[in-house]
């Protein structure tokens, strides 16, 4: 999918942002629902290009807010790509619920410390190197899990709206389903065969 729209943040699972009229801000939302205006980039594909953007272009102070809260650079990711491009993100997969066998923290991400590791191939070390830094003698495990609270979400949303000075998310009911698990052949040779039912 990312192939075709190369100017796109892919992937899942997909969050959505809303307009809270008692309160009057924005508001976070991550239960499933045929709307998408986010994607979680632990699961996504985007071009290089934009992390270049991320770490030198980024509008105001949200690159240290977001390293110094430790979350919602996801959400600053989608808030670049859509205000760059004035385009939505296209979310993949069907499946409803995302789940990360590596988290333990139930809390959340920066809650659990394996997470806050710098990742280093051991290959690309010398061995001194190695005895001085022991724990960065495996690789680390991608992360690809984020239980980020409504609360912080909305906050996040809100802050960066108001950095932006526009909200440059775009609202869409469209997903991408791959349907290659519908094809005729061995299931062991298939290429996406724990996609789930639609």
């Amino acid at each position: 999918v990312w192939r075709e729209f190369p100017d796109r943040l892919v992937g899942y699972p997909g969050r959505l942002h809303l307009w809270d009229h008692e309160m009057s801000k924005w508001k976070y939302e991550s239960e499933w629902t045929n709307e998408v205006s986010m994607v979680l980039t632990g699961a996504a594909f985007y071009h290089k290009y934009f992390n270049y953007l991320y770490t030198y272009k980024m509008p105001g102070d949200i690159k240290n807010w977001v390293d110094a809260h430790m979350n919602c650079e996801d959400i600053a990711m989608n808030f670049l790509v859509a205000n760059v491009t004035g385009k939505a993100v296209i979310k993949v997969t069907p499946r409803k619920k995302f789940k990360c066998p590596e988290c333990t923290a139930i809390d959340g991400l920066s809650l659990d410390q394996t997470h806050m590791v710098e990742s280093i191939h051991p290959g690309s070390l010398s061995p001194t190197e190695l005895i001085a830094y022991p724990q960065i003698s495996r690789p680390h495990p991608p992360i690809l899990c984020k239980n980020l609270s409504a609360g912080l979400g909305s906050e996040c949303i809100n802050k960066f709206a108001s950095v932006f000075g526009t909200m440059p998310l775009k609202v869409v009911e469209h997903r991408a389903d791959p349907v290659l698990y519908k094809d005729d052949f061995p299931e062991k040779l298939k290429s996406f065969p724990n996609i789930g039912s639609l």
